[in-house]
């Protein structure tokens, strides 16, 4: 079917047109006047076709163009029409453009498909490129299919990627071997540490040298000269040295990169799963806290469950004073701690005791313990370790983290935003299958008199609180105690005798 262009000659209503450039749909109510032989557009809309002498100010775009014997076809479908223009234009009478860039400034769509948009609207619409009408998407698609018969167009829509998983997060099969990744993270930090010592230990060299050049340059600066070119190859030995070991070590850890890249090419690595630790049994050497002297109660509860004492030795009342009266480790000048009771003998004191102290009288109960923190990425290794240690009865296991964290989650409320750390727990089992943390929390009695006894916290929110403190991890274990000697028998031809000394 072949229809002539529109044709407006009426003046009101083009400036009408022309104030209305806003408008996100064209108007679909103009008349079809046929005999016009004036030049057409196509302009976005629903069967909607203005044309005739003089109309330009089309969205962002001036288009002023002359012609004759311009065919328009209209093309049909059961859902929409799409007009494209054959425009034979007169290169001696064409006028530019005053915008030969097209541009979508003029169409405001905010939000929603285009399907939704009232297609009543009067005014002139700024189309996004010239023969397309604007619609719905699939309108869009089967109007692109149609001008530039291209076959299908497939939706193209914005995939947003997932979020990065917190820095926290444990994989939900943990291995345990380190994967490659975190050896080469631990290797490279290593090196630094090693490379940062020998700066440091060169630094003091240089700077001591320097001082004793400075008085001795004076009185003889021929030898002052000649050390100071000593000192350099020196020196300059030492970088050597350093360089190679280095260089030595890196071939090293690549060997044993690939051969660990072979096996675990052919092997499955080995993942945690069940039960580490024995929570069912640990959780009777709970103890709560009247104070906040959370450490100290961490304390007393692995020197209880070293020694398998239920009926606590010590309690809270005899750690507090055997605190109250040591000097501090952490500050020498004062006591570990206040006292639990301030003068009156019954308000308790808000007073904390550092962890260094804390480590100080484990050794005094007898009991040998380290301390480790990590990197806030590397919670697998530390997670690792904290596992393998639970593992062992003989050993004990604390950390410190964000108290809110955990009492949140338990309680069901929301989690708090991420602070400080707070608290300190003893660590009795991990469930790898269940994803679940069991803790004697000494802090956590609100809800019962007991209920920080084998207190179940999510592998996620625990270490999330347990991040905080840089993963501070101490292992405790009873000291082996030093009453056994071997004596070897002067007698050759007799046999080998061990004595029970002491």
């Amino acid at each position: 079917m072949v229809t002539a262009p529109v044709v407006i000659d009426d003046e009101a209503q083009r400036n009408n047109n022309n104030n209305n450039r806003g408008s996100d749909l064209q108007s679909s109510d103009s008349s079809v006047t046929p005999g016009n032989n004036s030049p057409a557009t196509t302009v976005g809309g629903t069967s909607t076709v203005h044309g005739g002498a003089g109309i330009n100010s089309l969205g962002a775009t001036d288009l002023t163009v002359s012609g004759t014997d311009a065919d328009v076809a209209i093309s049909t479908d059961t859902n929409t029409v799409t007009l494209i223009t054959d425009l034979p234009l007169d290169s001696q009478n064409a006028a530019p453009s005053g915008d030969p860039v097209p541009s979508l400034t003029a169409i405001d769509l905010e939000s929603g498909q285009l399907v939704d948009v009232d297609l009543s609207t009067n005014g002139p619409v700024a189309p996004p490129l010239p023969g397309v009408m604007l619609g719905g998407l699939d309108q869009v698609r089967r109007d692109l299919e149609k001008g530039f018969n291209s076959g299908s167009v497939t939706h193209l829509s914005t995939v947003q990627a997932d979020p990065p998983n917190p820095s926290w997060s444990v994989p939900d099969k943990l291995t345990l071997d380190p994967t490659s990744a975190e050896r080469i993270a631990a290797f490279q930090k290593q090196q630094a540490e090693r490379i940062g010592v020998f700066n440091e230990a060169q630094a003091a060299r240089v700077a001591a040298f320097n001082q004793q050049l400075a008085e001795t340059s004076a009185a003889n600066p021929i030898g002052a000269l000649l050390n100071s070119a000593a000192f350099v190859v020196s020196e300059l030995v030492n970088t050597a040295a350093v360089v190679v070991t280095e260089f030595v070590n890196f071939i090293s850890f690549g060997v044993t990169q690939f051969i660990q890249g072979i096996s675990d090419w052919f092997n499955t690595p080995a993942v945690f799963t069940g039960m580490y630790g024995d929570p069912a049994t640990n959780g009777q050497y709970w103890q709560s806290q009247r104070a906040e002297n959370c450490v100290l109660q961490s304390m007393a509860m692995i020197i209880n469950q070293l020694n398998g004492t239920a009926n606590p030795v010590p309690d809270e009342e005899a750690i507090a004073q055997l605190a109250a009266e040591t000097q501090s480790v952490a500050n020498p000048d004062e006591k570990m701690y206040e006292g639990l009771y301030k003068a009156d003998g019954v308000t308790t004191t808000t007073d904390r005791v550092d962890i260094k102290d804390g480590l100080k009288l484990l050794d005094m109960y007898g009991i040998t313990a380290t301390l480790t923190k990590y990197e806030k990425t590397e919670g697998n290794l530390a997670l690792r370790a904290l596992a393998f240690a639970l593992a062992d009865p003989t050993k004990a296991v604390s950390v410190g983290l964000q108290g809110g964290t955990i009492w949140n989650e338990v309680e069901g409320d929301p989690l708090p935003n991420i602070s400080s750390a707070d608290h300190q727990v003893v660590v009795i089992g991990i469930d790898f299958d269940a994803k679940i943390v069991h803790l004697n929390d000494s802090g956590f009695h609100e809800n019962g008199n007991d209920a920080g006894r084998n207190l179940k916290v999510s592998l996620d929110t625990f270490m999330r609180a347990w991040q905080t403190d840089k993963y501070e991890t101490i292992v405790a274990s009873l000291k082996v105690p030093n009453t056994l000697a071997s004596v070897t028998s002067t007698d050759v031809s007799g046999p080998t005798e061990l004595v029970s000394v002491g």
